[in-house]
């Protein structure tokens, strides 16, 4: 189980694979790869991404089925992790790229091993711990109100995520 570290492991281990896996040849500019909070949600000077985690959930399929592990009086707390992946870049061409590039990756690589999330932030995940990384869902008014509460302009092009399985002891 992740320590109480474990959600901030799993999002900077998400951009930091992401990080790892691009390659300048197939844009026009450096890219940067971002985790942010609301007030950060603000375009890259260079253009890139940003992650931006609006959403800790208890993991409904890992509930049920939580009982307390030998030594323990309590069951892990198991949590998905909803974020949305916006792209941002010098024209919507290039942004369309960029977060092309970044769904493909993120379905090529759709689980974290405990061995990347603890190159993000050492000794957070035991060693047989993985993290499962799908696409999320949101409606239009949802997101929408998200992009509202953000209160930075206009809607950018954006899609969520969820992480699943991240289970904190």
């Amino acid at each position: 189980m992740a320590t109480y570290r474990g959600v901030a492991a799993v999002c900077s281990a998400i951009v930091q694979m992401l990080e790892d896996a691009y390659r300048a040849d197939g844009f026009k500019n450096a890219l940067t790869f971002t985790v942010c909070d609301a007030e950060q949600m603000v375009e890259p000077a260079s253009g890139g991404i940003t992650l931006f985690l609006y959403r800790i959930a208890p993991d409904a399929s890992s509930r049920n089925r939580s009982r307390p592990e030998k030594g323990r009086q309590t069951p892990p707390l198991c949590l998905e992790l909803n974020f949305l992946i916006t792209s941002w870049g010098r024209d919507v061409v290039q942004e369309q790229r960029i977060l092309g590039w970044v769904m493909m990756t993120l379905n090529e690589h759709p689980v974290l091993s405990a061995a990347k999330v603890n190159a993000a932030a050492p000794d957070v995940f035991e060693p047989d711990e993985t993290v499962e990384i799908a696409c999320g869902e949101m409606g239009a008014d949802e997101m929408a109100r998200l992009w509202d509460s953000l209160g930075s302009g206009s809607y950018r092009l954006s899609v969520p995520y969820v992480a699943r399985g991240v289970r904190l002891g």
